[in-house]
């Protein structure tokens, strides 16, 4: 639906609006659908682990780009809570962003996100700091081998 409003692939996009912006190290890529093909929107976004740093600190920093906000207002605020579906349960996931499901982090107001092979860039607001993870599970969304959670709480206790 991006692809088709932007006109352009969205690795493109990204470049343009973010990447070549914020200084990044090297290209982002994206899984496509077939070969040539259009990216897979909703997953395989690849870049360097310093990059999905920059990028945390991007999102924690408020995604501005020469003191800019290249998102809606609010968005970040909309994006990053668990959300009510409908029938009245509750997700701990935003738009992207997944939400810790207790502990330090919530508390915090952390948030998230989580690639199929371990990948994480957790952003903790409160204590003004992202951290990124790459991980080795056995399969795509395996168990990963820590629990990301006890591990992010862990490294925020030790840095304070």
């Amino acid at each position: 639906m991006l692809r088709g409003a932007i006109k352009k692939p969205l690795a493109t996009y990204l470049s343009e609006k973010i990447w070549s912006k914020y200084g990044m190290d090297a290209p982002a890529t994206w899984w496509l659908a077939s070969p040539g093909g259009i990216e897979i929107g909703g997953s395989g976004f690849s870049a360097t682990l310093r990059d999905y740093a920059r990028f945390g600190l991007f999102i924690m920093n408020g995604a501005l780009i020469n003191g800019q906000s290249i998102l809606p207002e609010g968005w970040l605020a909309e994006a990053t809570p668990s959300k009510t579906l409908i029938g009245g349960a509750s997700i701990n996931y935003g738009y992207c962003w997944w939400i810790p499901p207790g502990g330090p982090s919530r508390e915090a107001g952390a948030f998230y996100s989580n690639g199929i092979e371990g990948q994480n860039i957790s952003i903790n607001p409160k204590e003004k700091l992202a951290i990124v993870m790459w991980g080795a599970q056995s399969k795509p969304g395996g168990v990963a081998p820590i629990n990301t959670f006890d591990f992010f709480d862990s490294v925020v206790a030790a840095l304070k």
